[in-house]
């Protein structure tokens, strides 16, 4: 192709949106930012093991429902934030987790110390019930059934175990427990390698249990057969899941996408801390002990059951129905299976996110008041849907283009593109239908897409003539070796490095 061919300009990709703290109520945003600045890690991390804290704190207390679809919608959540070794995991975790460990231990103690009271009175409620069973009094019957409520109640209470675990722990274990905790359990870690082990069965002859983790989501009845032991049946189980591990571990979770685990988390992948940004500094106590008394405060929220409902302020159904058919609308272009089927998770997922927000709010705290959702809310919906929509496609882009070289999927075609010139003969011109052919894992939206950046980069023109389309390698390239080539495409996230 005879034309003037401006030099080549590098492209920048994987440049992911960082966090927006400004949705935040103040004094999270604050805990954020201090945390995110002392530790020298990025908010995304922080932000989202936070999110893990408030849906501990007020699953089952808050509700959102729109009466006009009757959706109705708990405030459990999946979280997934993938980093690597070294970018303090742990500490980010202790951090947002400890005042809720230290209302666990509170609370085991306590119970320890009314086990005996419980024992003397559940006894009691046993033989009160068989003498009742024996009667032959008219109401005797119904008495028998209330006293059995009560001693399922405190057969409950005397086995309630701990309502958040960090770390391993068996599905079976999982689901037991659930059963003594309201139906109700966090499972938050630092690192996850060992849970998603257990996810997918590894340590099983039966395999996992992937089947309850996806009803738990949504709070489905769930229920197992055992042949040596009673069976489980948990009528409206909701898990919180905030996980933190390697990005290598997204791919095992691949590997049952079309069963949908994935699809029902909110992933971030953030790029490396700034190197221009690290500093050595201590962490502003007050800060942390506004945090850990406002989570304190939410655990221990109790709103009526007229107030448990969050809604939609009447002059914010417009904004709220528009964004849904945004989301809506997004899931039906041209992506990938995974990235719809996420779509289509996604919008339950920021209403969630937006509910725990507003209802952590300091007007809200300790009030346990009516929180309804304002245009000021859905606005923050719809930041964040771009915000974790990005982080997503960047997820997908990992897996569905290059799973082992952990390439960006930009650098992956355009080395395609190189080594294919080279296999005719380095003319510098390839014909749409031989990349058709030879690269395979995009569509033609996604197609599209690149050959406009390449283009915009004085990399590569393609010509259309009707429906084919043509591409032509900037000569300068020609000269070049496939690496020095390659160089263009500067990857900011170099995944597995």
């Amino acid at each position: 192709m005879r034309t003037n061919w401006e030099e080549p300009i590098p492209v920048q990709v994987n440049k992911l949106p960082e966090f927006p703290v400004e949705v935040l109520p103040d004094w999270i945003q604050s805990f954020v930012t201090e945390i995110s600045d002392s530790l020298n890690v990025k908010t995304d991390i922080v932000s989202s093991v936070v999110l893990g804290a408030l849906a501990t704190c007020l699953t089952r207390k808050y509700t959102f429902y729109y009466p006009k679809s009757n959706w109705k919608l708990d405030l459990n959540l999946y979280t997934l934030s993938l980093a690597p070794p070294g970018t303090k995991k742990d500490a980010v975790h202790q951090y947002a987790f400890d005042p809720l460990y230290k209302q666990q231990i509170y609370k085991l103690n306590y119970n320890d110390e009314q086990e005996n009271k419980l024992k003397v009175d559940m006894e009691l409620k046993i033989s009160q019930y068989e003498k009742l069973i024996k009667s032959s009094k008219d109401d005797a019957k119904e008495q028998a059934t209330e006293l059995l409520d009560e001693v399922k109640k405190l057969e409950r209470k005397l086995n309630e175990e701990k309502f958040l675990i960090s770390g391993d722990i068996t599905n079976e274990k999982t689901i037991e427990m659930m059963q003594y905790n309201g139906e109700t359990l966090t499972i938050a870690t630092p690192e996850a390698s060992e849970l998603v082990d257990h996810f997918f069965g590894r340590y099983t002859k039966s395999g996992g249990s992937l089947d309850f983790f996806l009803k738990a989501w949504s709070g489905s009845y769930y229920s197992k057969s055992r042949l040596t032991r009673s069976d489980i049946i948990v009528h409206n189980p909701l898990i919180t899941l905030n996980l933190l591990t390697q990005p290598t571990e997204v791919f095992r979770f691949n590997k049952t996408a079309h069963r949908g685990l994935l699809q029902r988390f909110l992933v971030v992948y953030p790029d490396k801390y700034p190197l221009k940004d690290f500093q050595l500094s201590t962490i502003e106590q007050r800060v942390v002990e506004t945090y850990n008394e406002n989570i304190e405060k939410l655990f221990r929220l109790n709103p009526s059951d007229r107030n448990k409902f969050i809604g939609v302020e009447e002059s914010a159904t417009d904004a709220f129905e528009n964004f849904y058919m945004k989301v809506t609308t997004e899931s039906y272009k041209d992506v990938s299976k995974l990235t719809e089927e996420w779509l289509s998770k996604a919008t339950s997922n920021l209403i969630r996110v937006v509910c725990l927000l507003k209802a952590s709010e300091r007007e809200n705290l300790d009030s346990g008041k009516q929180v309804v959702l304002s245009c000021d809310d859905i606005n923050k919906m719809e930041v964040l849907f771009h915000y974790y929509y990005g982080h997503f496609k960047n997820v997908n882009d990992m897996i569905q283009c290059n799973k082992e070289s952990g390439e960006s999927g930009l650098s992956f075609f355009f080395r395609r593109l190189l080594e294919l010139n080279e296999s005719l003969g380095s003319r510098g011109e390839i014909p749409g239908a031989k990349i058709n052919n030879h690269i395979k894992k995009f569509n033609s939206n996604e197609r599209l897409i690149m050959y406009e950046l390449l283009e915009e980069h004085n990399l590569i023109k393609f010509v259309r003539k009707g429906s084919s389309i043509t591409v032509f390698l900037n000569p300068k390239l020609k000269k070049m070796s496939l690496n020095e080539a390659l160089g263009y495409i500067k990857d900011n996230k170099q995944y597995f490095r």
